[in-house]
């Protein structure tokens, strides 16, 4: 954006090729309620646009009507750190900061690892932009680099002196104010000058944060947990000042520096234990970014250089020497070794490497010297997109999460009112000392009051969650797919590659009329361009009989039916069985033979060539041996299985009377496969779908959850909401499992948030008073409740302290859990 003027928006443009694509892109924009002007311009390929005054930039539409118009924009995804977060309220308020800023599409504010999450357009000054628009809602932003332990050692060494002094003046003005249960402290040392000397740095430095954050929140009308400690505090410290400058108006001889001290130094041990629990949730995303070298050796010439990980570039020739881990995704040029795969595949065995091997970054060479040439840039490497995935799908917030930041907005506003409304009932009827007690049970109430436990329960174990997939093999896109896969009550499976183990052999040749070789080399040179599994198997088999064959010149994958090739002029076709009925072809000739074939579970592809048929090709697949256990394990749990593929119905009942699943669709075509979970949601049904082909991304995207075995293809593995690493179908039922207990720990940290926060704020208020009004409350107890039942804000402090930890160790039982 080349303005902060929030009525104006400098919008990329692409896919402009002359005045006429200027002129559709102006005439797009122009068609949106409240722009005033657009001025495009083709040399720079961008769009300015101003708006009406008074009125919002409607971003999404206008950028959903230059797609619609046939050109597009450039968005990128930046995270940035935010520094002062305290509560659910502060997350409502920076993504309202960062929501206003007119390039952002999307935003997600995660208290839990202090970072905003911003899918923005791609345009200049965008972090000026944020960094102002969060300014002025009273916080700060740094930019986000690879070593999260930086954020939080920071907060840690921010904390740390604090906490140290404030306990020291806390529990020295307490042992000093106690003078009736610490009757040897020395009686000269309780003048209350002395305590308010030693109070006082406490109060405006050790607090300092929390006066700073209540004060950028008043600035801006807006209130957070900061404003309740500097209230509470301030309340205990000022009433004791008053006391000392002005007795004769203050009844009661007592001053409170020891409880403003305590409340104090427990809120920073709070804060402080959450910054290392916080630290802590995020363990397993450091050990996937410390698998990553720091440094590569790089050929030049024949002189090796060590080089930064980041300098490396692509084209770069690496040397790796037996033991070392591979830093770079990159193609063997020289060399033999074996490869330790099993952080990246969760392959326990080494696999064999050999020149125009492909090799991944972080894997361990075993054996001998490898020349590599880097093919990817660090930024790309298979590992980066892994942490990458799983940093973004930490960031991300579960459904239930933004309810739960709207309550917290309102929460605080509540509880000052609550807390002056305490203060005016024990003024008007509480016993004596009126002042004090009022005063006392009005900072209880300010002090005990938590939105921090309520913003952290979700959150962290969101990121304790998704992390312990991760380290497991199991890559959850985010919150919210974990959230729906626990729901999910029907789960479909694809047959090739995910109930099956999708490494297909030809395993026999029919042809007619024609030479068997000859049939090969045609069906070679047709699928030599195809990624399917049917094409890639045939084409190994032509290999491996060392049958010649040629590049086609020309290629076309027909989704869910076959390919279709032109060969040296001829126009081959290899289709399924259904393909041939749709064509019309005659398959008479081998309708026996390929109901036989059919009828073994093998799956048998026609080739025509000119429109002649010249013969079949049978492949077979062996079941995955994880799948009848998993197929079992799902059916105990009460969920519909079903079995989806482009396969013939012979075939598939074949498959699935093996493996016990009773609901087949067979013959399916991407359209049909969509069209069958369509037709389950619409009964709502809420639809898990596995799958790991091409015929199975455009499915896999319409799904409730989509979960992509990673032996498919790559644009299935960007259609999934949840990625299995490890080719293992146990996976999806080890899925299932963390999404349960992940959410059965959200709801039981929403639980005690909400419970802690609903019970102890009333007596905070002094709810118990009536039961102790004539001072009988236990000896044992006089220190939590008083005399009369009115809670002490020292041990309001130490509730909500224990709150938000307890909230955050119970998500790092994730890390425990074995899956």
């Amino acid at each position: 954006m080349e303005s902060l003027n929030s009525q104006k928006l400098i919008l990329p443009i692409t896919g402009m090729t002359c005045s006429a694509c200027v002129l559709h892109v102006e005439n797009a924009i122009k068609s949106i309620e409240g722009v005033s002007s657009v001025v495009v311009n083709l040399a720079v390929e961008d769009a300015s646009v101003e708006f009406n005054p008074g009125s919002q930039p409607q971003t999404i539409e206008i950028l959903n009507a230059i797609k619609e118009a046939g050109y597009d924009t450039k968005t990128e995804n930046t995270s940035v750190d935010i520094i002062g977060m305290t509560c659910s309220a502060c997350v409502l308020h920076v993504e309202n900061a960062i929501k206003n800023i007119p390039s952002v599409l999307n935003v997600s504010v995660n208290l839990a690892t202090d970072q905003a999450y911003i899918e923005h357009l791609d345009t200049a000054h965008f972090l000026e932009e944020v960094n102002k628009n969060v300014s002025e809602a009273g916080y700060s932003i740094i930019t986000t680099v690879n070593n999260d332990y930086r954020k939080y050692n920071n907060a840690l060494l921010d904390v740390e002196w604090k906490l140290y002094i404030a306990i020291c003046v806390a529990l020295l003005t307490f042992v000093l104010s106690m003078q009736a249960i610490f009757s040897w402290a020395p009686s000269h040392f309780q003048n209350p000058y002395i305590l308010w000397a030693l109070s006082t740095p406490v109060q405006f430095w050790c607090a300092s944060q929390f006066y700073r954050g209540a004060w950028n929140a008043l600035k801006h009308r807006t209130s957070n947990m900061n404003t309740l400690i500097a209230l509470g505090t301030s309340v205990a410290y000022f009433y004791s000042m008053a006391s000392i400058l002005m007795p004769n108006l203050i009844s009661g001889d007592e001053v409170h520096f020891h409880t403003s001290n305590m409340i104090i130094a427990l809120v920073l041990l709070g804060r402080y234990l959450e910054s290392r629990t916080k630290g802590n949730t995020s363990k397993s995303l450091r050990k996937l970014i410390a698998l990553q070298p720091r440094t590569a050796n790089v050929l030049k010439g024949n002189i090796e250089e060590i080089v930064p990980i980041d300098q490396v570039m692509v084209e770069d020739v690496i040397v790796v020497r037996p033991g070392e881990s591979i830093p770079v995704d990159g193609l063997i040029i020289e060399g033999y070794s074996t490869v330790d795969e099993s952080m990246i595949s969760g392959e326990s065995l080494p696999v064999d490497k050999t020149v125009e091997s492909n090799v991944f970054g972080a894997t361990i060479n075993q054996q001998g010297v490898l020349i590599i040439r880097t093919t990817k840039p660090n930024s790309q490497t298979v590992l980066a997109n892994i942490v990458r995935l799983v940093r973004e799908a930490q960031g991300s917030k579960a459904s239930i999460q933004h309810t739960v930041d709207i309550i917290s907005s309102y929460f605080v506003p509540i509880i000052i009112s609550l807390s002056l409304i305490t203060l005016i009932t024990w003024m008007i009827v509480g016993p004596a000392p009126i002042v004090t007690n009022a005063l006392m049970n009005m900072t209880a109430v300010l002090i005990i009051a938590c939105p921090c436990a309520l913003g952290l329960a979700t959150p962290t174990a969101i990121i304790a969650g998704i992390g312990k997939g991760a380290e497991n093999g199991i890559l959850i896109k985010g919150a919210e797919a974990l959230e729906r896969l626990q729901h999910a009550d029907t789960v479909i499976f694809d047959k090739t590659g995910s109930l099956t183990l999708g490494l297909l052999e030809v395993v026999e040749v029919h042809p007619i009329s024609i030479p068997e070789q000859q049939l090969v080399s045609l069906a070679c040179s047709a699928e030599i361009s195809s990624e399917h599994p049917i094409g890639k198997a045939i084409v190994d088999y032509a290999k491996k009989q060392k049958v010649d064959f040629v590049y086609p010149d020309k290629f076309e994958y027909l989704p869910g039916q076959g390919v279709s090739a032109k060969v040296d002029s001829k126009q081959i076709i290899i289709g399924n069985h259904y393909m041939m009925n749709q064509s019309l072809y005659d398959v008479s000739d081998l309708q026996t033979t390929w109901e036989v074939s059919s009828s073994k579970g093998q799956t048998a592809v026609f080739v025509t060539m000119d429109d002649q048929l010249i013969g079949m090709i049978s492949l077979a697949d062996s079941l995955r041996p994880e799948a009848n256990a998993t197929i079992e394990w799902i059916k105990t749990r009460n969920k519909e299985v079903l079995m989806l593929t482009g396969d013939n119905q012979i075939t598939a009942n074949t498959i699935a009377q093996q493996l016990g699943i009773t609901n087949v669709i067979a013959e399916a075509s991407p359209e049909q496969k969509i069209a069958t979970v369509k037709n389950l949601q619409d009964k709502n049904k809420i639809v898990a779908m596995i799958g790991d082909g091409i015929n199975d991304a455009p499915a896999l995207n319409q799904a409730d959850v989509g979960i992509a075995i990673s032996t498919g293809s790559e644009i299935a593995l960007e259609s999934a909401d949840i990625v299995i690493t490890h080719n293992n179908l146990l996976d999806v039922q080890k899925s299932f499992e963390l999404s349960r207990v992940t959410i059965q720990i959200i709801k039981q940290n929403l639980f005690w948030a909400f419970f802690y926060n609903t019970a102890l704020i009333p007596i905070a208020a002094g709810v118990l008073y009536p039961l102790f009004s004539d001072g009988s409350v236990p000896v044992s107890l006089n220190f939590l409740i008083g005399e009369f039942g009115f809670l002490n804000p020292i041990m309001a402090a130490s509730a909500m302290a224990i709150s938000s930890v307890t909230v955050i160790s119970n998500s790092l039982r994730l890390q425990r859990w074995r899956i």
